[in-house]
């Protein structure tokens, strides 16, 4: 039975009667009976609020909570319409919801959030059409939208913070198995706790890693032993990343294992440097040895197969091979293959340019590049691919200017990263070079039998100057070279153009020598110079000048070529090989390329000793001694030893020198040594500094190698104009560097 404030309300606002939007009330004797059994049994039942409208959507009755939800007596709006009472339901899911109910006499269910200047409440709303309108129940449910806006916030905060986060740590059974909650494992991963409960785990983990980590694991947990591995884990958005694991048993008071604690650390980053950096050296490497093999002077072949080589060991290739194209009958030529496959015959030791990929390559002349094997349709032989587990490989035509020389191809196991795909485009273009350059000195020896002695030095470049000195002929190369078109080069002096400033007087003066008396030092033969570009900057050049008499009038023919390339990687050469040598001394050996990279000297003790086969030796030992006078007794000797050997050095292969002893604060004791010898070669250097017995001259050979075993430090400048040897000897002996 309803309640007396029940039954007031229903008589103070009787329902109204008919459907005529303007019809006045009825009176409360027509319907009283039939509203007060229908309200009192509803509001007896529930603490829902609720509503009755009229056909005419005009609110015929509220009970008190509606009232306190609406904020409002009941007879402040009874007799309105929902639609004046609530204009922001107006056009909103609950006029939609409503009109649907009365017009399908269907029952509806939803919630809405009422926003606007006087409202902001989430309610939960249950609708449904009687005889005299539209019943509405509805209750507040805004603590809840709250509570469950909060959960959700708090959900995204943490999904944040375990995905930031660099640890999972996780917690299994005595026997290893995950049981109940591990929240940081559910919450990176993404598994249910349900899904990850025992070895459920395991399926988060990468395919290739899941069975190794679970046997790892089981073994760990059999020995009762810490637990430490490296896997790939399944992040929650699909990704995986790299974690190292460790685990430890947790032992009870009897010694029993009370559980496992175990933590997942992200190692991803630190990972990916250390493969950045392995390959960055890896590619430095293949550089170093591609530019050697293009800059021996060796044969084609030779070159070709010294580049398929180094792919083949610093990018870890299955195999890799090199062709060139035969212009004549547009065919690509096997000529070198390195890894699992040597062989140049076969049925890809020819390839016409358009056929196969290769040969397709070679026609569109762009990179062929996927790290699919197995589902590119260029690689036809798909069981052989599936057979050999190839994963990735490169094709890179060869051109130099706008002329096919040739491809390079590989094929690997793993795929191949951008930055390996790069490096490998930069070696496909020097390769294209050195074939280029190969084939024009080939070229050029062929024609050096019917040219004689005019192209006997040809080079890239080509210049014809008259005897006056000014140019009569500039070929295309020189254009390159130089920077200066033809029609700016010819007429014009050649001191003018490519003779730097402060060599103009003695080409001047060489040429008005010649012209005088026919005579020429630099002619006839080759040598190295600086020449000036168009731009002002000097480079290094390789020049050979041969006169030609004409009609009694004296022509001169240069042949140039660009040193540039060949300086660089002789530099990179040489900072490759100083830091072998120093690494294999234990930092012993410092390999100077200039003499500002010598040590300084230090305080002179004695005079400069004149080092040469009648004398000097003795007494650059002695000095050495005196000055080391209060060092250990095996210090002193070292060095003594090492200083007789650099003389002597000095003495057999530079035909004599000049020493100095002098002393730091410290104690330090430095002996200096110079000659003038032809130095010792690039290729020799190894040689001569680590094995004992290598000599150039009928002597022992012990001189470099002795140096470095009884001096502290050994720093050595050689090259063709002469050798400096500076040892150091510390007061007292350096730990060994492993120590």
């Amino acid at each position: 039975m309803p309640s007396d404030s029940d039954t007031d309300l229903a008589q103070q606002h009787p329902p109204p009667a008919g459907n005529g939007g303007n019809e006045t009330l009825p009176s409360v004797g027509d319907s009283v009976a039939h509203l007060h059994l229908r309200a009192a049994d509803i509001l007896a039942k529930v603490a829902d609020a609720f509503l009755l409208l009229d056909p005419q959507w005009r609110i015929v009755y509220a009970n008190r909570e509606a009232c306190r939800i609406n904020q409002k007596p009941l007879e402040e709006f009874v007799g309105r319409t929902h639609w004046e009472e609530w204009p922001a339901s107006v056009g909103a899911e609950v006029e939609r919801q409503y009109r649907r109910a009365m017009a399908e006499q269907v029952e509806v269910h939803f919630e809405h959030h009422y926003l606007s200047e006087q409202y902001d409440v989430w309610l939960e709303i249950n609708a449904y059409p009687t005889e005299d309108g539209l019943n509405v129940f509805y209750r507040d449910i805004t603590g809840r939208k709250r509570a469950e806006e909060a959960l959700r916030r708090s959900e995204e905060r943490y999904r944040s913070l375990i995905d930031t986060t660099a640890q999972i740590v996780w917690t299994n059974t005595p026997e290893g198995e995950m049981e109940g909650s591990n929240a940081a494992w559910g919450g990176y991963t993404g598994q249910t706790e349900e899904e990850y409960q025992g070895f459920g785990w395991a399926r988060a983990v990468h395919p290739e890693d899941a069975q190794p980590t679970v046997d790892a694991w089981r073994a760990a947990v059999a020995a009762r032993a810490t637990f430490l591995f490296e896997h790939r884990l399944r992040r929650h958005d699909g990704v995986y990343r790299t974690f190292a694991i460790r685990a430890m048993p947790v032992l009870a008071d009897d010694g029993a294992i009370r559980e496992w604690v175990g933590i997942h650390i992200d190692m991803t980053e630190q990972k990916q440097a250390e493969e950045t950096s392995r390959e960055r050296t890896r590619l430095l490497a293949l550089s170093a040895d591609v530019g050697g093999a293009l800059t021996a002077h060796q044969t084609l072949a030779d070159m070709l197969r010294g580049c398929a080589q180094a792919l083949v060991e610093h990018l870890d290739a299955a195999f890799a091979r090199v062709w060139i194209l035969d212009e004549a009958e547009d065919v690509l030529l096997l000529r070198a293959s390195a890894g699992m496959y040597t062989h140049l015959d076969g049925p890809h030791g020819r390839v016409p340019v358009g056929q196969f990929k290769i040969g397709l390559i070679a026609q569109e002349r762009q990179p062929h590049l996927t790290n699919a094997v197995l589902e590119d349709p260029r690689v036809s032989d798909q069981e052989w691919a599936r057979r050999e587990g190839m994963v990735s490989f490169a094709g890179y035509p060869l051109v130099v200017g706008d002329r096919l020389v040739g491809v390079i191809a590989l094929f690997a196991r793993r795929p191949l990263t951008e930055a390996t795909l790069q490096a490998l485009g930069s070696v496909a273009d020097e390769i294209a070079v050195g074939i280029q350059r190969v084939r024009s000195e080939e070229a050029l020896r062929e024609s050096e039998t019917r040219k004689g002695a005019i192209l006997t030095a040809a080079f890239d470049s080509i210049v014809k100057m008259d005897d006056h000195g000014r140019v009569i002929e500039w070929n295309p190369a020189a254009e390159r070279t130089f920077g200066f078109t033809r029609a700016e080069a010819v007429g014009k002096k050649m001191s003018e153009l490519i003779v730097p400033h402060a060599l103009r007087d003695a080409h001047e003066r060489g040429l008005r020598h010649y012209n005088s008396t026919g005579e020429g030092p630099i002619l006839n033969r080759r040598i190295e110079v600086t020449a000036l570009h168009a731009d002002g900057t000097e480079f290094p050049v390789e020049l050979a000048v041969v006169p030609v008499n004409l009609r009694g009038r004296t022509l001169f023919i240069a042949y140039l070529r660009d040193l540039t390339e060949r300086e660089r990687m002789a530099a990179q050469q040489r900072a490759f090989l100083r830091d072998v040598l120093l690494s294999v001394t234990e930092g012993r050996l410092h390999l100077c390329h200039t003499a500002s990279e010598l040590p300084a000297p230090l305080v002179p003790f004695g005079g400069s000793v004149s080092l040469s086969r009648e004398g000097g030796l003795r007494e650059l030992r002695h000095l050495a001694l005196e000055a080391a006078e209060g060092m250990a007794e095996e210090g002193r000797h070292d060095l003594a030893t090492a200083a007789s050997e650099a003389g002597m050095n000095a003495i057999v292969h530079g035909g004599g020198g000049t020493g100095q002893v002098s002393v730091g604060a410290d104690g330090t004791v430095q002996v200096r040594v110079e000659d003038h010898g032809t130095g010792i070669t690039m290729e020799n250097l190894p040689h001569a500094t680590l094995s004992r017995g290598f000599s150039t001259k009928a002597t022992l050979g012990h001189g470099l190698k002795m140096m470095i075993e009884t001096a502290d430090r050994l720093y050595l400048m050689t090259g063709p104009t002469g050798t400096t040897v500076v040892l150091e000897q510390d007061r007292e002996r350096p730990l060994p560097a492993w120590l």
